[in-house]
């Protein structure tokens, strides 16, 4: 991966036992040429690019929340400028996030990274905030010996600003990891950032993959072609997605308009109430090319290219029937009908 690091810090969060407070034990400007740091910021990137549950937010422009200290955007905008180091940026940064825990009664220690970098041509801030996990080794003397070390698999509260689109002044150019199940605990990472999110990227992506359906009766595509056409959406989705990048409507028509043989951007025109550009969102990318859905003890999943072939839907009476069972699952029913049958 071509990553280059323009400034990076590192910020050790810990619980203050006197005071019962989080403070900043110690901060450390990293070198950008460091390969480890290199390593590492890699790693996040790819990380954070991967994880599926991330939503996307804007900067609310009132002072809301900021009362007379000075907002994030406000020393983004110092830093950017080059009229205040990074270190003084980062070490303002943390104190909110610091702040922002301790109004939601969030206290864990941990490391909080800041690094500014840039990844094939774009400029991002990536902010991640992770516990160290502890670890058991033995040396070459076969003595024990406790490690801690950064375990980015598991990495739940990050935040990744989009310098470009901010410049440009467009829409979600914050993205964050929603976190973990039950109330989210990124709220306080939206809280100190003066972020608020940005709701219709779900709606927005249905949307889209409705008018890929629309495209493919428009243009009237044969069964084939219509497979091939939610195949190449769903891949440029995840490509999109691993990559950190918006989905580009044009871009996309261009990709489906390679299978149907549209010169003329179709899909453009099919999709033209939405905007040029708007966020991957996971959860929805699996529509492209299956039909699915969950409830009262029943789960069900299927290629859309099979509706009307094996499996047959009949909207009158909202009954599914399935012609070509799968194997695995035919093989337990008849032994399920078999042993009934011998009791």
């Amino acid at each position: 991966m071509s990553l280059e690091i323009i400034n990076a810090s590192v910020l050790a969060i810990s619980l203050d036992t006197e005071a019962n407070q989080l403070q900043i034990k110690n901060h450390n400007a990293l070198p950008a040429d460091d390969h480890s740091l290199n390593e590492l910021i890699e790693r996040s990137h790819t990380t954070y690019n991967a994880k599926p549950a991330k939503g996307y937010a804007s900067f609310i422009e009132s002072n809301q929340g900021g009362g007379e200290e000075k907002r994030f955007t406000e020393a983004l905008d110092e830093y950017l400028e080059q009229t205040s180091p990074f270190a003084d940026f980062s070490l303002l940064t943390a104190n909110k996030l610091i702040l922002a825990m301790a109004e939601n009664e969030h206290v864990e220690e941990g490391l909080f990274i800041i690094c500014h970098y840039r990844s094939l041509g774009r400029e991002f801030l990536l902010l991640t905030y992770s516990s160290q996990t502890a670890a058991l080794a033995f040396d070459q003397n076969l003595t024990l010996h406790q490690s801690t070390y950064l375990d980015l698999s598991k990495l739940q509260l990050a935040a990744r600003l989009d310098l470009d689109a901010l410049r440009e002044q467009e829409d979600m150019p914050l993205s964050f990891i929603r976190g973990r199940v039950g109330r989210k605990v990124s709220d306080f990472f939206l809280e100190f950032l003066n972020a608020e999110e940005y709701r219709e990227a779900k709606q927005q992506n249905e949307r889209l993959v409705e008018a890929v359906e629309t495209y493919c009766d428009t243009a009237q595509l044969n069964k084939e072609e219509k497979q091939q056409v939610r195949k190449e959406t769903s891949q440029y989705y995840k490509e999109q997605q691993q990559a950190g990048e918006r989905l580009n409507i044009a871009q996309l028509s261009e990709v489906v308009g390679a299978v149907s043989g549209d010169n003329h951007g179709l899909l453009n025109q099919v999709a033209d109430e939405l905007p040029e550009e708007l966020p991957p969102v996971a959860s929805v990318v699996g529509k492209v090319t299956k039909f699915s859905g969950q409830g009262r003890g029943v789960s069900i999943g299927f290629e859309r290219g099979l509706l009307g072939d094996s499996v047959l839907f009949d909207p009158q009476n909202e009954t599914l029937t399935i012609t070509r069972v799968p194997p695995n699952l035919l093989d337990q029913l008849k032994r399920h009908v078999k042993s009934s049958g011998d009791e």
